[in-house]
């Protein structure tokens, strides 16, 4: 609400019109007497942030939407992903052409200043680290910076060919020159993880040391897996704060992946990408080749579960399946191993956590509905 309490403004339009709606209804029980909207800054155009835009518009024909001028970039790019892959993430009420219609009445492409009922606001484009339309909204007066998912620890969504490391370090130099009291980002987890500039400056070295390890690493002809497998720490990490090293672990899975991503072709280091072999080609070898029957397959994926190899178990068993597809045996043995990995991911990756539960065949529900998945509500839309 503006100083003058004759606004209302936003942060972002959430993932849909359900998740918009719902979110609204709330607000408007906790505040009965709301003003009208009239302003929603869009801190970036992921589909979890602008699926919303249609019903905030509803709400008054003539809100401003104020959002990065480059946006169309963004849209362009959520616009080649899978739908229903989308909606395995963000629920069943989520349609990407409610994304793509999006538009800002007001496009920033330089820092802008704003003043919305006596409340001063201060728009500053950033690169950040998920995608290249960030935009930081800054509340100077009162000390608040709202960050968007310019530190979203995957560096862009995994499935799309987005992010930016370089991005994220250049924002947190940002970030910090802005020496906001509080930071406010565009999921709650990350508002956690991500609680200060004082940690930011701190996590900014070990994370600089680990992009060049990576890079060291692919110019040396090392295969993405052995780069995971190597458990890089930064000799700096050991004397920071515990936030600093929670955040870094968080980050240096995808860092890794990021960075060899874009570094890299499709033909990588240790000879990965040159094959064209199936999970049932895999299988094949397996079950035909060697002659390995299923109860001693079976047997070996629980052995290698109880050593703590759950991704090579679950690997093991999805291509003996690939071959073999109606096998019950299998199929079970599949569900229990995909089913320990939800349980190892489901405090650390929601994105593994969800395709996890598909092979797992347990679809993880939504709060509030039993029939949609966790994500469909997690980009709640935020209102000041």
């Amino acid at each position: 609400m503006s100083a003058d309490r004759r606004q209302l403004i936003a942060i972002d339009a959430g993932t849909s019109a359900v998740a918009a709606r719902e979110a609204f209804a709330a607000l408007r029980a906790r505040v009965p007497q709301l003003p009208p909207l009239t302003t929603v800054f869009v801190t970036h155009a992921h589909w979890d942030h602008v699926g919303g835009h249609r019903y905030l518009r509803s709400l008054n024909p003539a809100v401003r939407f104020v959002g990065r001028a480059n946006n169309a970039d963004e849209l362009a790019l959520g616009a080649s992903a899978h739908e229903p892959t989308l909606r395995s993430f963000f629920g069943r009420d989520f349609r990407l052409a409610d994304v793509l219609t999006y538009q800002p009445d007001v496009a920033i492409d330089r820092p802008v200043e704003m003043v919305i009922g006596g409340t001063r606001f201060s728009l500053l484009p950033t690169l950040g680290g998920e995608t290249r339309d960030a935009l930081l909204v800054h509340m100077p007066n009162q000390g608040v910076l709202f960050t968007g998912d310019i530190f979203m620890p995957y560096f862009g969504a995994p499935f799309a060919e987005e992010g930016s490391v370089d991005g994220l370090l250049t924002s947190i130099d940002q970030v910090n020159g802005l020496a906001p009291r509080l930071l406010l980002h565009g999921h709650e987890p990350l508002t956690r993880i991500f609680d200060s500039t004082r940690m930011l400056a701190e996590l900014r070295a070990p994370l600089a040391w680990l992009r060049e390890q990576v890079l060291r690493g692919i110019a040396g002809g090392e295969p993405r897996a052995a780069l995971q497998q190597a458990n890089l720490v930064a000799p700096t990490l050991e004397r920071g704060a515990s936030s600093v090293h929670l955040a870094y672990l968080v980050l240096r899975e995808n860092l890794i992946n990021r960075v060899f991503d874009q570094n890299s072709g499709y033909w990588q280091g240790g000879l990965q990408g040159l094959d064209t072999l199936s999970d049932a080609d895999h299988g094949a070898a397996l079950l035909d080749y060697l002659d390995v029957d299923e109860s001693r397959l079976v047997a070996a994926a629980q052995r290698m579960a109880a050593d703590g190899r759950h991704e090579l178990a679950a690997a093991t068993l999805r291509a003996a399946l690939a071959y073999r597809p109606t096998s019950g045996r299998l199929r079970e043995a599949n569900r229990d191993a995909y089913t320990r990995l939800m349980e190892q991911n489901q405090e650390f990756n929601p994105f593994k956590l969800i395709l996890y539960s598909a092979q797992a065949e347990r679809p993880v529900a939504q709060q509030g509905g039993a029939d949609d998945t966790v994500e469909g509500q997690g980009s709640a839309l935020t209102m000041h």
